[in-house]
């Protein structure tokens, strides 16, 4: 295993800088597996880096991950859906128009130019059609070659920034694009050389696999994290944050003079019900993240009111205040340290 993957990255270090189109027709069915697994792992390990670089780039405040298309097809989408949609429809097509036309005699546009390009030798009669079709097709096969460096990242750069749609659109996003969509441009250079060197087929299954290993990986970690808990002789309260990816499915609520739970509710528009004898309407700001959370809460003794109870330890975990609005005495303002 390990063998193999030394010879896949020398190989890539040797492929990426300068690729070329020239299908390796002497790999065994055995190398070209082995080969597809080794270029895997380094995909993985690049798509890794680059995810905890975004999410220090998110905890910094540049970046809200939880608007992100890939959370909310998680949120409206079956998993049946889901899978299908990333593991088989996704890599179908991206890999139909960005790989598959990496192969001079499959890509279209050179179908095209064989066959209406016009033909200046004039050292060949106006009889040798067929040797005029062979040296159209070797001229155009010569720039192919010169050029394919700048055809096989053109490919990857235009694949990695089709993903920028995933984002909503604005400045910041613009400015950190590069960051962005860099997973995505390592995938596509890496589906560009097995597309070149094995064939379609093994750029498919390469982005096929990529999308099971992220997306069932997210499924099976979507569970709730602990943010607070306590448990005293006055009140037990316990605080998770769901996954954005969290589909809503068991949303709900409930408030007893004793007891209260809000499951899987925004942050939002929990505080409005918390602060509901105080005031009529809670501004939260558009540009704060905005957690789904659970909330339970038991009162065992004691007459301290669940809702302020609650309040307090959501204000100090999510360091904000509470302040009447200036404008309007009857609504409050949450103001984030």
């Amino acid at each position: 295993m390990l063998n193999g993957l030394k010879n896949t990255w020398n190989d890539l270090r040797e492929y990426l800088p300068r690729p070329y189109d020239k299908l390796d027709t002497t790999a065994t069915l055995g190398h070209k597996v082995g080969r597809l697994f080794s270029v895997l792992a380094f995909d993985l390990a690049g798509a890794v880096v680059l995810m905890l670089l975004l999410q220090a780039v998110s905890e910094m405040g540049w970046l809200n991950m939880e608007e992100h298309a890939v959370a909310e097809a998680f949120s409206s989408m079956s998993t049946t859906a889901l899978l299908l949609m990333a593991v088989v429809a996704a890599p179908l097509l991206e890999e139909f128009f960005f790989r598959f036309p990496l192969r001079f005699e499959a890509n279209p546009f050179m179908g095209l130019a064989r066959i209406f390009a016009p033909f200046k030798n004039t050292s060949v009669s106006d009889g040798g059609e067929a040797e005029r079709k062979q040296l159209r097709r070797a001229n155009l096969r010569g720039w192919w070659d010169r050029n394919y460096r700048w055809i096989f990242y053109l490919s990857a750069l235009l694949f990695a920034y089709v993903h920028i749609s995933n984002f909503k659109i604005n400045a910041t996003i613009l400015l950190l694009s590069p960051l962005l969509v860099a997973a995505q441009f390592w995938m596509g250079s890496l589906s560009g050389y097995l597309r070149t060197r094995y064939g379609f087929v093994w750029s498919l299954l390469l982005h096929g696999i990529h999308n099971l290993i992220l997306v069932g990986g997210a499924l099976l970690s979507d569970g709730p994290t602990e943010v607070f808990a306590i448990d005293n002789d006055d009140y037990h309260l316990l605080i998770e944050e769901v996954s954005p990816m969290n589909k809503g499915e068991n949303a709900s609520f409930f408030t007893e003079p004793d007891s209260l739970a809000y499951v899987e509710q925004e942050l939002s528009k929990v505080l409005p019900f918390l602060l509901k004898n105080e005031y009529d309407r809670v501004v939260y700001p558009h540009e704060q993240r905005d957690p789904k959370i659970n909330i339970y809460y038991g009162r065992e003794a004691g007459s301290s009111p669940a809702e302020a109870s609650v309040l307090e330890a959501l204000a100090k975990e999510y360091e904000f205040t509470v302040k009447p609005d200036p404008e309007n005495e009857l609504r409050a303002i949450i103001e984030f340290e």
